[in-house]
């Protein structure tokens, strides 16, 4: 398993700085260089800009599996359920609701169908 970029190797270097903790070395991450990311970068995706200035070498594939002949005989085509724009009359009171909270209220419409619809098929 390859280390994220900006982390030091397990094994300590003569020079390394440790942290102490409960009776367990801990080697001290270096500060990021320009250019990499950090682990808290990680925490949210990452911008265009981001991926493409991403060198290869500091991508962490160790968690992704490898695309065997059985993953790909195994694999099967998923056609997306796409929208189809309608008009529908619901109460005012309903759309207000689903207004309220900004941008997105057709979103949120569409996944409470969709969640009715899965437990209806579910019941039978």
């Amino acid at each position: 398993m390859r280390n994220w970029p900006n982390q030091p190797d397990a094994k300590a270097k003569p020079n390394e700085r440790r942290l102490e903790l409960e009776g367990i070395a801990l080697p001290v991450p270096r500060p990021a260089r320009k250019g990499e990311l950090t682990m808290s970068e990680y925490d949210r995706p990452l911008t265009p800009e981001q991926i493409a200035t991403t060198k290869d070498e500091n991508i962490e594939f160790s968690e992704i599996p490898e695309l065997d002949e059985t993953f790909w005989r195994q694999a099967e085509i998923i056609e997306p359920d796409l929208t189809q724009q309608i008009t529908l009359r619901v109460k005012r009171s309903v759309l207000a609701y689903f207004r309220a909270p900004g941008k997105g209220y057709q979103t949120r419409i569409n996944r409470v169908l969709e969640s009715y619809v899965r437990a209806q098929r579910g019941s039978r």
